[in-house]
């Protein structure tokens, strides 16, 4: 049976496809509309669309092609009164698939030619000069000229096998060709239908299924990838007073593919983890190859039956239980109707003066902001709007950083963030003055709730300040125990800065050093620290000139031990006690030094004891020598013996002085090692 829906056309030939409409979902399909969105700062939107359906429906999620993985991630389906039959999408490349089972190929659709040579075999039915029927044999180009200097044309022969044979047609000649295999014709209709949908190259539809009884409210709810929303921020800031008028604005895009019409609209402000996975990717196990089996038989083991395991249920979405409501439904269904967007609103150049824009909380890591007033944002805009205005505390001082400038402050203000959540970080404009001037521009930074930050937003010229830098290294302590004296010494970085004030303006000024590893503050009056910096802070009247000092110390400890000192070392020791005025340590170390000197006494003296001896008993040697030279009877011989003997008495009193003098260097040292051991100061 031949279908005559033309779906293109060559050369005169109606080629006849029966292509249907592609929109690849049934009749009656709906789509919920958006109605809340909340945006984060870590670049995703949880998107909520809700809707009343009838009977069994089918819903579709039109999204873009980048948003899949993330809807696949976090798709949740609420159905109270029904139930999720499917939820169904096309492959990532369903064109390919669709080929895969089929005769030809995407460039045989091309030309009637090529697919018709694809084709062979099947059973065609041809309108023409004559009606044909039959099979498809060959398809076979040819040139034909078209006269003389007229050039030439390539056309193509249809070669079909007929009841009476084979018979040719010219393809171009031929006002229709349709098949008659109505199997052949309902895959030409898939793959040309697949065909049109595959050209939605960067957006898919997602075909979710319910199933219920009657009228009921369904909702759907997404997380997918987003622009990161915006945060700036103005400062009017007064002549004179504690409080500033802050104004704080979210500028936001709609790249989700869809348009946002009074949707309820809230901005989140934090950190939290987020990932992506590849969901909508086609992943293939790669199995082993195992070689075909040629030779020997192979007797298989007999089943003997199998208990069937429990598999893994894969959870598409989750449908809630009748009945079953959360905290955040319960808040929908109690809320009145929303209140219809203000006209122009948007378009006003400032916030009113105390109009807190959208409501704040916080909770856990993450500020939220909501705006009472629906927001419409078609989609690929973008879009600006308030969410704080009020007047905050703020403190009107000058900030000096020498890597900044290194002769002048900078104007900043403090701001104290009284709100009851904290305020995300953002540019910030500064408008001084009773006629709200620009001023400059700041990077306001995160502000938590009942804290304070500055922000520096000019360079103020009339103020200067001259950086000197000193370095000194001082004994600053010295003590002794159990014989080990304990040294502290201190390395100080001493920082002077001259600081002269305009001749008709106070100043109130915060100076900028930064830490370091080890260093520590003398003294803290009027310091702030922060994580990398210490603050000063320096209050000059006008015309004031002044000169403070920032002292870092770095203090060093070290122990040595008194008995491993020499007498230049103690000495040295011995000055620094008078130095640092330490009377106790002058006494003790003086006494050690004594000690040290009576114990050197007593080895000098056994030293000078045993060169006499040796001096004695080398000339012994020497008179004995001679001795055995001599006559016995001789003067010389006599002479020898009697200095021998006198030398034997000799040795014999300076053995008793050495052994004197042992005794008093054993009571020297013990002496001073009683006197190291008990020092302590």
């Amino acid at each position: 049976m031949a279908i005559s829906v033309p779906a293109f056309r060559r050369s005169g030939i109606y080629f006849a496809c029966g292509l249907m409409a592609a929109t690849g979902f049934a009749a009656g399909a709906e789509t919920l509309p958006v109605k809340r969105v909340v945006l984060s700062s870590s670049g995703l939107v949880q998107i909520d669309r809700e809707g009343s359906v009838d009977g069994n429906t089918e819903i579709t999620l039109p999204v873009p092609l980048d948003q899949v993985d993330d809807i696949l991630k976090s798709l949740s389906v609420f159905d109270g009164k029904g139930k999720v039959d499917s939820v169904r999408l096309a492959g990532k490349e369903p064109l390919a698939q669709e080929f895969r089972t089929l005769p030809f190929g995407p460039g045989d659709l091309n030309s009637p030619d090529a697919l018709l040579a694809a084709l062979r075999g099947a059973e065609v039915s041809v309108q023409g000069a004559r009606v044909m029927h039959g099979r498809i044999v060959s398809v076979t180009p040819f040139v034909t000229k078209l006269g003389e200097n007229a050039g030439t044309v390539t056309q193509h022969r249809l070669a079909i096998l007929t009841a009476e044979g084979l018979e040719n047609v010219v393809l171009e000649d031929a006002q229709q060709i349709a098949f008659t295999d109505q199997a052949i014709q309902a895959k030409l209709n898939q793959v040309l239908s697949a065909s049109l949908d595959s050209r939605a190259r960067d957006s898919r539809s997602i075909a979710i299924d319910l199933a219920g009884q009657g009228k009921r409210d369904v909702s759907l709810s997404y997380v997918v990838t987003a622009p990161i929303w915006k945060t700036s921020y103005r400062l009017l800031l007064p002549k004179s007073g504690d409080k500033a008028m802050l104004q704080g604005w979210a500028v936001l895009e709609n790249m989700t593919g869809s348009d946002w019409d009074k949707v309820d609209l809230s901005i989140v402000s934090g950190n939290p983890v987020t990932y992506h996975q590849a969901l909508y990717e086609s992943y293939y196990v790669t199995r082993p190859e195992v070689p075909v089996q040629v030779f020997g038989r192979v007797q298989p083991r007999t089943d003997e039956g199998a208990v069937a395991a429990r598999g893994l249920e894969e959870v598409v979405v989750t449908a809630r239980r009748k009945g079953e409501e959360d905290e955040e439904d319960k808040a929908y269904a109690a809320a009145a109707p929303a209140p219809a967007p203000i006209a122009g609103f948007f378009n006003k150049p400032r916030i009113a003066q105390g109009q807190q824009a959208a409501e704040s909380s916080e909770t856990g890591a993450q500020i939220a902001f909501h705006f009472p007033q629906p927001v419409t944002v078609s989609a690929g805009q973008s879009l600006m709007v308030p969410f704080i205005g009020r007047n905050i505390p703020v403190e009107r001082i000058w900030l000096y950083q020498p890597d900044a400038n290194p002769i002048h402050p900078l104007s900043a203000v403090r701001i104290t963030n009284d709100t009851d959540a904290g305020l995300p970080a953002g540019i910030l404009t500064v408008f001084a003055g009773d006629r709200d001037e620009y001023s400059g521009d700041a990077q306001f930074p995160n502000l938590p709730h009942a804290d304070s930050r500055m922000v520096s937003y000019a360079l103020d010229q009339k103020t200067l300040i001259d950086r000197r830098e000193l370095s000194d290294q001082l004994l600053a302590a010295i003590a002794a125990d159990r014989g080990v004296i304990h040294v502290t010494r201190r390395t100080i970085s001493d920082t002077a800065y001259t600081i002269k004030a305009p001749a008709d303006e106070a100043r109130s000024i915060f100076l900028e050093q930064p830490k370091r590893q080890g260093f520590d503050p003398d003294d803290t009056k009027d310091l702030e620290v922060t994580p990398t910096h210490y603050r000063l802070r320096v209050k000059l009247s006008a015309g004031e000139s002044k000169t403070v000092h920032l002292r870092l110390v770095h203090p060093i400890s070290e122990g040595v031990a008194i008995g491993s000192l020499d007498d230049a070392m103690l000495d040295a020791w011995i000055g620094n006690a008078k130095s640092l005025g330490n009377r106790a340590a002058l006494d003790a170390l003086s006494e050690v030094a004594k000690q040290r000197r009576a114990v050197a006494d007593t080895d000098k003296k056994i030293a000078d004891i045993d060169a006499h001896v040796e001096r004695i008993q080398k000339d012994q040697e020497r008179l004995r020598s001679n001795l055995g030279q001599v006559p016995k009877d001789s003067d010389l011989a006599k002479h020898y013996l009697e200095t021998l003997a006198a030398q034997e008495n000799e040795l014999a009193g300076l053995a008793h002085d050495r052994a004197a003098a042992e005794q008093a260097q054993t009571a020297a040292k013990a002496k001073l090692d009683d006197e190291i051991a008990a020092m302590k100061f």
